[in-house]
């Protein structure tokens, strides 16, 4: 579904006319709902991605909308331990360096919380080589041991990101998501206005975005499909 198509029926804003009762241009003849149902809108794409990403199993999901991968490219700095970066990334997934050599190597991931585990925060700044793990904190990795070597495009991280969202001018744009669920994001947009109106469908619709909920994670654990099952000989314990 379109965001707001100009043929007045079809599009996410239309739905949400029809779910709050306001008619065929209720929302996208009045700026001001319509600022309002873009930032719903946008929530409801927070709460979808909240549900995909927990739940997308082996087969990662991303925004369709993006015409790149979630892999970001860096300069790899000799003596730098630390390298930030987007805001929009949601969480790392892999990070790779070219050694010395220009060989892309995978970095262990580390974490300061676990017990007995390395504070890379604190490293001596004689503590320099090739890089072999890391660590996350807020926006920003950092390696260990610190590159004592430079290397441009030499870092790599794999991530998942943010969805594309809307802005109240947006017509023909669809969601980046399964269009099975685009209905979903409607309700979930039109949610509030139900209940700042004390509107008698808030109860049906909450059904239905439960059932679209359920849905969405049955799916997203699902989609590998391709991936081999391995069979495995049941043993019987005879003591």
């Amino acid at each position: 579904m379109q965001f707001n198509p100009t043929d007045g029926y079809t599009g996410l804003i239309q739905e949400c006319e029809r779910i709050c009762l306001l008619g065929l241009t209720g929302i996208s003849s009045d700026t001001v709902q319509l600022k309002n149902f873009t930032a719903r809108m946008n929530m409801a794409l927070d709460r979808f991605y909240t549900l995909a990403l927990t739940h997308d199993s082996q087969w990662q999901f991303d925004d369709t909308n993006y015409t790149d991968l979630p892999i970001g490219t860096g300069d790899l700095v000799s003596g730098q331990q630390d390298y930030s970066f987007a805001s929009d990334v949601l969480t790392v997934e892999k990070v790779m360096i070219k050694d010395s050599s220009g060989d892309w190597q995978e970095l262990d991931k580390v974490d300061i919380n676990e017990p007995g585990a390395k504070n890379l925060w604190t490293l001596a700044t004689g503590n320099s080589g090739t890089p072999t793990q890391y660590d996350k904190f807020a926006n920003s990795i950092f390696l260990d041991p610190i590159p004592n070597y430079s290397s441009t495009g030499g870092l790599k991280v794999v991530f998942k990101r943010n969805a594309s969202k809307f802005v109240y001018t947006d017509t023909t744009k669809e969601p980046g998501i399964p269009s099975l669920f685009h209905p979903y994001l409607a309700r979930v947009a039109s949610l509030p206005y139900l209940i700042e109106h004390n509107m008698d469908a808030l109860t049906s619709l909450n059904t239905l975005i439960l059932q679209d909920e359920q849905a969405i994670k049955d799916y997203m654990g699902k989609r590998n499909k391709d991936d081999r099952q391995q069979m495995k000989a049941n043993v019987e314990n005879t003591r």
